[in-house]
């Protein structure tokens, strides 16, 4: 019991000491939604209103209010900085490691193998990146991860135990489902369907008390949401209706309708795959043999129940958010725990594991090493960039009333907000649709210069060149010049043979676009 306690406390503090590792740096890394939640959380301390989020002023209603709280808990610890707004993702990416250990100890029956489902998970590029920003998505994880190992202790619990865990089992879930809405709840859940169907293991759900349970979860996670229709009405229940429930499951267009929607609905559902190889690294490559080796488990009957929860919990979680109309790449981060759990399933067969296992883990640890340096090399550059342009604008005589913006797609307001600590407009069409997307963007800009004076906008040349009418190019001077990396990376043909032809740095340079900060003062 000792060790155990010892091991676990172990963990945790490997695991904060890893990923705590400059997080506070927002020049090695940046989400868009990170600033969402950090200038939410700081206003809650400045003006002490702790029951409605508001950024740069405005009611936000994304997501429910736990983790705003403990975002702005942290920053009045650890004072008002990035370190702090990303210490919540730490901690609860610290726990989610413990918890997968402690499952995998349960699943494997000893340690090693279990260490090595959470050192995978540790090491997963996707859960390392969003251990480290301040965005809710690792404590929706953690919880989640927390009611399947309650669950799985459950199943493998005497009844009398069971009496006990399954309050905790609802607690888990509302807690999950007040970090980020109804997925809190969904994921399990369907986790635990698809465990169900997949080991026809249906006796533990008929034990659960879920009046008990029921009234554990609404009592946590209606009082929010009660006190916010009252303060908000009709305002509030019309973006959970329209934009959190509606919006997210549906799949819709501004420029089609029909059948071409449906096509198009139908063009997304292979997204996450390329998402799961490429994110995933460096573990990804031993997915289908960690897939094979838990259909094998299920299939011998040996440790049926347990290797069904896991793969239940995997294949649930993709097929969701595979249908599910709205797609995000951080969706696919509730995946990491069964994922991590899988691969090291692979390394419990005692003869697999002396055969491969130090060539492997040597190969796949380098390739993590290599990804994460070239991903913060390009974040580096683009979060450098981004910061002169900053520079550039407050040093230009920026005050209250000039407007910023950015003119491009690919460019996220909250990324310059960030740097400026004042709103920053989009005025860039929002979507890939280029007829849609150029049309957009120059109704936009023409809207923006029409009406305002003392502006500031980063646009890409392109955009610059082809959206920017001629009389208004006239009023603008370019203030300043950069290069960023290209968001999405696609290698095509001619990339290749570019860089057989002119090298890699042509090669590399063919993935930078050239941008412009513009100002009519």
């Amino acid at each position: 019991m000792r060790k155990d306690l010892l091991l676990g406390i172990s963990i945790i503090l490997l695991s904060l000491i890893f990923l705590s590792f400059k997080a506070g740096d927002i020049t090695s890394q940046f989400t868009g939604d990170e600033n969402f939640y950090f200038q939410s959380s700081r206003n809650m301390i400045s003006s002490g209103d702790w029951l409605t989020p508001r950024y740069y002023g405005k009611p936000r209603f994304q997501k429910p209010i736990l983790y705003y709280w403990l975002v702005a808990v942290s920053l009045k610890i650890f004072g008002i900085g990035w370190f702090g707004a990303r210490f919540p993702s730490v901690l609860f990416a610290s726990l989610t490691i413990l918890f997968t250990f402690l499952i995998g100890k349960n699943l494997f029956e000893r340690n090693g193998p279990a260490l090595l489902s959470a050192f995978i998970l540790a090491t997963t590029f996707k859960f390392f990146k969003y251990a480290r920003t301040t965005i809710p998505d690792m404590a929706l994880l953690c919880f989640m991860t927390i009611s399947l190992y309650i669950f799985l202790k459950i199943v493998k619990s005497p009844d009398k135990k069971n009496r006990f865990l399954w309050p905790l089992f609802f607690l888990s879930l509302a807690l999950a489902t007040l970090i980020k809405g109804p997925i809190g709840i969904i994921v399990p859940l369907l986790a635990i369907f698809a465990f169900i169907l997949i080991s026809k293991e249906r006796v533990v759900i008929g034990k659960a008390n879920l009046i008990t349970g029921i009234f554990i979860f609404l009592s946590l996670v209606l009082p929010w949401f009660l006190v916010m229709l009252k303060i908000h009405g009709d305002a509030f229940t019309a973006h959970i209706w329209s934009r959190e429930i509606t919006h997210r499951i549906g799949y819709f267009s501004d420029t089609k309708n029909g059948v071409d929607v449906f096509l198009e609905y139908l063009k997304t559902l292979p997204f996450y795959i390329p998402i799961l190889i490429v994110r995933f690294l460096p573990w990804s490559l031993l997915l289908p043999s960690g897939i094979a080796r838990s259909l094998s488990a299920v299939k011998s009957g040996e440790t049926r129940k347990e290797y069904a929860l896991v793969l239940g919990w995997f294949l649930a979680v993709f097929f969701l958010f595979t249908l599910v109309g709205e797609k995000h790449s951080q969706y696919m981060l509730a995946l990491t725990p069964p994922f991590a759990l899988m691969i090291g399933a692979n390394f419990v067969e005692g003869s697999f594991k002396k055969r491969i296992l130090l060539p492997v883990a040597i190969i796949l640890i380098t390739a993590f090493s290599i990804s994460l340096l070239v991903s913060n090399k390009g974040l580096r550059l683009n979060n450098a960039i981004m910061g002169s342009f900053a520079y550039k604008i407050i040093s230009h005589d920026l005050d209250d009333n000039d407007s910023v913006a950015v003119g491009s797609h690919e460019l996220i307001p909250q990324h310059l907000e960030a740097h400026l600590n004042r709103p920053v407009k989009k005025i860039g069409g929002k979507w890939y649709d280029p007829e849609y997307h150029d049309r957009v963007s120059r109704n936009l800009i023409e809207s923006f210069y029409r009406t305002k004076a003392g502006t500031f906008c980063i646009i890409n040349k392109d955009d610059f060149t082809k959206h920017v009418s001629a009389d208004i190019k006239k009023r603008l001077k370019i203030l300043h010049k950069g290069f960023m990396w290209r968001r999405k990376i696609r290698i095509t043909k001619d990339q290749i043979a570019l860089l057989f032809k002119e090298g890699i740095g042509a090669f590399l340079d063919s993935y930078k676009r050239e941008y412009y900060l513009v100002t009519d003062k």
